[in-house]
């Protein structure tokens, strides 16, 4: 006993030694989930911020990098430029200065398994939400940024126009028709924009945005980097050197391969309760059976796009609905026997209001539910049930 007890306080020490270093050698890099913000005060209106929805892990990067982050992981920001971020603690006007901004030559956070994070993977949908501000111009304020991963040069630089009533009256209607988003493609990336500002989310009542990526292994290359060039009344978020209104560094993306042998049940997104759409959050009963968001009718598409999923927002596809195919060992019969014995038949009929009595009284309804609202809903129109078994 004597013998053991000093073997056993060395085994002690030295393991506390092990935890001490490892905790220091880890203190550079944080793998954390939450909201990661770039500003100061308590306001969101005036910070730059980054929220990861599909439960995925992001590195928090200091705002000031040289080191081993900057220069091995991200030196196209590091030697890029410094920016300044709108600082709302500090009475000084920034409408046109840098000075009492707050400086930031990397993005807010990386996601990814190269800088440490969760690793995302080809085929499967990931979603952020971000927030910086109104847009500084509709046709290029969201800027997705490509690098080599080789050598980190810059090959494609990506904007984005988003939809606006007054500006883009041509882009606005086949926008509201697709359930308030718009889908394009880059470099492997899919990414689709959606957001309806009727009300505040995340408490900011500015503009705020939900992204979501899907790539594909053409994507492999390549480091994304998501940025945005908002203002408030305060003037510019972000301001470059000279001082000119920029583009807010968010957050970079970064695809790889899964592991044949691991599952893939375990990196699909697990739900705690229901989920919503963003478009129903808050709303009571009553508003949703009279203000939904008007979406494409399934049956007006030709037979051949009938099966193009994520062109419309009732072919929009979901990790839930993933799921419940995959557990249903993808088996067509199977799925047909579940919509027909499991969702109910709603909204059979549609009445025509126009007045008119020579024409039909009894006509085909549009489409108020999408693919996974119809299935955590357990009813649908023939044209809804139609468009959950696609």
């Amino acid at each position: 006993m004597k013998i053991l007890k000093p073997i056993f306080s060395r085994v002690i020490l030295a393991g506390f030694i092990l935890l001490v270093f490892a905790t220091a050698s880890q203190a550079q890099l944080t793998n954390v989930v939450g909201r990661f913000m770039r500003g100061t005060g308590t306001n969101g209106n005036y910070m730059c911020e980054v929220i990861p929805l599909s439960s995925q892990q992001g590195v928090a990067l200091p705002a000031m990098s040289f080191s081993i982050v900057g220069t091995d992981y991200f030196p196209w920001n590091a030697t890029g430029g410094t920016l300044y971020y709108y600082n709302a603690t500090n009475p000084v006007n920034q409408a046109s200065s840098i000075t009492g901004r707050i400086l930031a030559n990397e993005p807010m956070v990386a996601f990814g398994a190269r800088a440490g994070g969760s690793p995302l993977y080809f085929g499967q949908p990931y979603t952020f939400g971000i927030a910086a501000g109104f847009p500084n111009g509709y046709t290029n304020s969201l800027r997705i940024q490509v690098y080599q991963k080789s050598d980190f040069s810059l090959v494609n630089s990506y904007f984005i126009s988003i939809p606006d009533p007054v500006s883009n009256t041509n882009e606005w209607p086949s926008f509201l028709a697709n359930g308030y988003s718009k889908t394009f493609v880059t470099n492997g990336l899919s990414t689709t924009i959606s957001f309806n500002n009727n009300t505040a989310v995340w408490g900011i009542t500015y503009y705020s945005f939900y992204i979501s990526h899907i790539a594909d292994a053409s994507a492999s290359n390549y480091i994304f980097q998501v940025e945005f060039a908002g203002f408030t009344e305060k003037g510019p978020v972000a301001l470059n050197s000279f001082p000119i209104a920029w583009w807010s560094r968010l957050y970079t993306i970064e695809f790889q391969a899964r592991n044949p042998w691991r599952s893939g049940f375990v990196d699909q997104p697990q739900f705690a309760g229901q989920p919503m759409p963003p478009g129903y959050d808050g709303k009571t009963t009553d508003e949703l059976l009279t203000n939904a968001p008007p979406v494409t009718n399934a049956v007006t598409l030709s037979p051949s796009a009938c099966t193009n999923l994520d062109d419309s927002p009732e072919l929009r596809r979901h990790p839930i609905l993933d799921q419940f195919v995959s557990d249903m060992r993808n088996d067509p019969i199977a799925l047909a026997g579940y919509v027909q014995n499991r969702i109910k038949l709603t909204d059979a009929i549609a009445l025509n209001d126009s007045g008119s009595i020579n024409d039909p009284s009894v006509n085909l309804g549009g489409v108020n539910r999408s693919a996974l609202t119809t299935y955590l809903g357990g009813e649908g129109s023939p044209a809804e049930q139609c468009a959950l078994l696609v």
